[in-house]
């Protein structure tokens, strides 16, 4: 790469990102465990492992930890945690800065100042 170029990235605040793929994918109706509850943010965080193996392949690794996914980490990874470790470090290696959507105006300051 050419001197200058920088790399950046921009995910979303977590629980923002959750509730996103809860929703848009009605995980309510999708997980069949889930459909008696009245809250089911609230049975989901009872055991979220249990309630997500419930939900599709496709589906579950979005639950679990989607932007590590979309970052490279593989789901078989999730549990693993010398593999996070070592793909934390390759993202701060890999990344001048990472931003998060919710805190973008801050992000952008902080940009600016790279």
């Amino acid at each position: 790469m050419p001197d200058g170029v920088i790399f950046t990235s921009l995910l979303r605040h977590p629980l923002d990102q959750f509730l996103s793929v809860f929703n848009n994918f009605d995980m309510k109706s999708t997980i069949p465990n889930l459909q008696p509850y009245h809250n089911p943010y609230r049975e989901f965080f009872r055991n979220p492992d249990r309630i997500a193996k419930l939900s599709s392949d496709t589906i579950y690794h979005m639950l679990q930890n989607s932007m590590s996914f979309d970052m490279g980490l593989k789901p078989i990874q999730f549990g693993d945690a010398d593999a996070v470790e070592k793909f934390i470090e390759r993202v701060d290696g890999e990344f001048h800065l990472v931003m998060i959507l919710e805190f973008l105006d801050e992000s952008l300051v902080l940009l600016k100042r790279l």
